[in-house]
């Protein structure tokens, strides 16, 4: 693992320093500078370093960042949205409370997202990514709760067309 004052391992002429890059990120087609997160970078070449863990959280950051925007976004906004947060189709339909094959939709353009279902994947991936929801967890819950159950129903107090004397 690499650490401050380290010899730059692409160079090999400059020392690693921690600074906040500009880091730029295409998605969908949206291009999103980010200057949110400190990272390891060449005094010398001025290459910044990240791990994947890093690359992860810049994508979530970027996705959620288009999702909120405004506009329609293009279908692969919403495939980079589901792969940033590494999960499946079925995954994210389970979260989502709908189908496989409408997350496929989505993702194929043969049918929009609304604009509720891209907030929601705005909220998911920016709680994911400052660690506020544990994903794993909600996927439990997501795949063992059972719908509740429908409340009986009973009539308390008849109208006047159903008396017994009529």
């Amino acid at each position: 693992m690499l650490n401050q004052g380290d010899p730059c391992p692409l160079c090999e002429a400059g020392k690693l320093q921690l600074r906040i890059p500009e880091h730029r990120i295409t998605i969908g087609g949206v291009e999103v500078k980010d200057r949110t997160a400190t990272a390891l970078v060449c005094d010398a070449c001025g290459e910044a370093l990240i791990t994947a863990a890093q690359r992860t959280r810049y994508e979530l950051r970027a996705v959620a960042l288009i999702l909120r925007d405004g506009r329609k976004v293009s279908p692969s906004v919403l495939r980079a949205a589901r792969r940033a947060l590494g999960l499946k189709q079925s995954e994210l339909a389970q979260l989502l409370e709908t189908t496989d094959s409408t997350i496929s939709r989505w993702e194929n353009g043969k049918e929009p997202a609304r604009r509720p279902v891209q907030m929601a994947l705005a909220h998911l991936a920016s709680d994911v990514e400052r660690g506020v929801l544990d994903l794993e967890a909600a996927l439990e819950l997501a795949r063992t709760s059972q719908p509740p159950e429908p409340p009986c129903l009973e009539v308390v107090k008849p109208g006047p067309e159903h008396d017994e004397a009529a």
